[in-house]
């Protein structure tokens, strides 16, 4: 962005401070703080504008790789894809725990006193 809108701020509020609080003056603090506030609106429109440029340059630069464009994508299909992918990584969690606890189980051999029922 350009810098030039920051010294125009800086003198502009200047001479709204200096200027005396004076009934005979006000129109003339009216059309500074005008002023001041058409500044202000400069300064957003090109913030916009500059956000606008960015977000246009990533769009081109996507297309230009192949990419698809956000409007074209299927949300659906693309939420029923990961809702896969997550239950087949669910499912590999899930036996790696049985694994795991099935190794450390303890294997208790019955004693005959165990076997031996009144």
């Amino acid at each position: 962005m350009k810098a030039n809108t920051t010294d125009a701020k800086r003198l502009i509020q200047q001479a709204i401070n200096s200027m005396p609080e004076d009934f005979t003056l006000s129109e003339a603090r009216y059309h500074l703080k005008a002023a001041l506030s058409h500044v202000e609106h400069v300064e957003q429109k090109r913030v916009r504008r500059e956000n606008t440029q960015r977000q246009n340059d990533v769009a081109a630069r996507f297309k230009s790789m192949g990419g698809v464009q956000a409007g074209t994508v299927d949300l659906r299909e693309n939420l029923k894809i990961i809702d896969d992918m997550i239950a087949a990584e669910q499912k590999k969690l899930d036996e790696i725990t049985a694994k795991k606890q099935a190794r450390q189980a303890p294997k208790v051999e019955p004693m005959e006193d165990d076997l031996i029922s009144d």
